[in-house]
């Protein structure tokens, strides 16, 4: 949904040339949006931060279970060697008991 920009009267541009000073104006077009997409657009941008945050947390999050998931892995193929070692020796006892 576009919103597209309305002209304003002499009176509502002198209000918010009064109000806003610093907001430049090339054409005087503004665009007005009612309170409920400003609380919208406030509360969007109040809880920005607080989902960066949590961006952030749950990266850490995934990091420390890689770190975890690459320990247990390097853990499970020494056991492996391990285990192919001794099934190794097993095999050459077994031959020369036959």
């Amino acid at each position: 949904m576009r919103i597209e920009p309305k002209k304003l009267g002499a009176f509502q541009k002198f209000w918010l040339r009064l109000k806003f000073p610093k907001i430049p104006s090339k054409d005087g077009s503004m665009i007005t949006i009612t309170k409920g997409e400003y609380n919208l657009m406030k509360n969007i941008l109040d809880k920005e931060e607080c989902f960066l945050t949590q961006i952030h947390n749950q990266n850490k999050k995934i990091k420390d279970l890689e770190e975890k998931l690459i320990k247990k892995e390097t853990a499970r193929r020494k056991v492996a060697g391990k285990v192919g070692g001794m099934q190794k020796e097993l095999n050459k006892w077994r031959r020369k008991e036959k």
